[in-house]
């Protein structure tokens, strides 16, 4: 079952990205506006609080191999083109990335995957492209954690190294 479902899964994301290449296509609507819709959809958020930015994916991230990161993407650029039009930042310079996976605790503790097993790298290359000067291992560490809640979803929160230390414990 969880196979046959991950696999309906990964070829309807498939789809979705086609169908939205379709719509670019025959100029139905523009990408800006469909990324929108798509982002709401999706739940895609925001915020910074404390000089962190955090931004909250209502999903894990995909399967590594599967290629089908793009449906997260797209939204993700979308509404951080949009974070950045509303806020003041300033890029990190030297800074550590958190990845919180979190899942849904009524579901099969089974369905945790080890973090090698995830596609974060393009997800990690759109982040660096707006809020990091490099995503050289030297000025950016990546830590990854994870916890059950009450549903699944990935939280990323960007800091400065000296806040890794006080954020930590709260996790």
């Amino acid at each position: 079952y969880e196979e046959l479902s991950t696999d309906a899964a990964v070829r309807s994301e498939k789809i979705a990205c086609s169908f939205r290449n379709l719509i670019y296509a025959t100029n139905v609507i523009n990408k800006p506006t469909l990324m929108k819709e798509v982002s709401q959809v999706h739940g895609i958020s925001i915020t910074s609080e404390e000089e962190k930015i955090i931004i909250s994916l209502p999903t894990l991230l995909p399967k590594r191999k599967t290629n089908t990161s793009k449906f997260l993407t797209d939204p993700l650029i979308y509404q951080i083109d949009r974070f950045i039009q509303e806020n003041s930042y300033q890029k990190y310079n030297e800074c550590i990335i958190c990845f919180t996976h979190l899942y849904d605790e009524s579901r099969s503790i089974k369905r945790a995957r080890d973090y090698d097993n995830m596609e974060y790298k393009q997800i990690l290359d759109v982040i660096s492209t707006y809020f990091l000067t490099d995503d050289t291992p030297i000025l950016c560490d990546v830590y990854h954690t994870a916890r059950l809640g009450e549903h699944d979803g990935t939280l990323i929160t960007i800091m400065e190294k000296n806040q890794f230390q006080s954020w930590l414990p709260e996790q």
